[in-house]
């Protein structure tokens, strides 16, 4: 990857992917995304030590963001997490959350704090 700070985004809707992947991107980010839980654990045993941040979907078929989370948290417990959910608030688990839909001005705003708390 490079010197800018790498996001791993994981969303099983693509074009939410795509879109959060295109605000980062624009404003100094390396991203590398993922449409699923499995898949992003796959991602990040390969890029682990260059992956700064977690963005993750809370709801998801087969493995959800909480429990994605847990597991790369499990690795990298200093790993900074940021959810986005449309439906469950609450299950964000004290970590940041992103309500869907949010503006890119939110989206970097909240990585920013994130980053800047843990």
């Amino acid at each position: 990857m490079t010197d800018m700070p790498a996001v791993l985004v994981v969303d099983d809707e693509r074009d939410i992917c795509t879109l959060v992947a295109t605000v980062l991107q624009m404003n100094g980010y390396a991203v590398i995304t993922a449409a699923s839980g499995e898949e992003a654990l796959a991602v990040f045993a390969e890029h682990d030590s260059e992956i700064d941040f977690l963005v993750s979907d809370i709801r998801m078929p087969g493995m959800t963001g909480p429990e994605l989370a847990e597991r790369l948290l499990m690795r990298r417990p200093d790993l900074p997490v940021v959810f986005m959910s449309g439906t469950e608030p609450a299950a964000a688990g004290g970590y940041p959350m992103l309500p869907k839909p949010f503006t890119a001005n939110q989206l970097t705003l909240c990585l920013r704090e994130a980053m800047h708390s843990s």
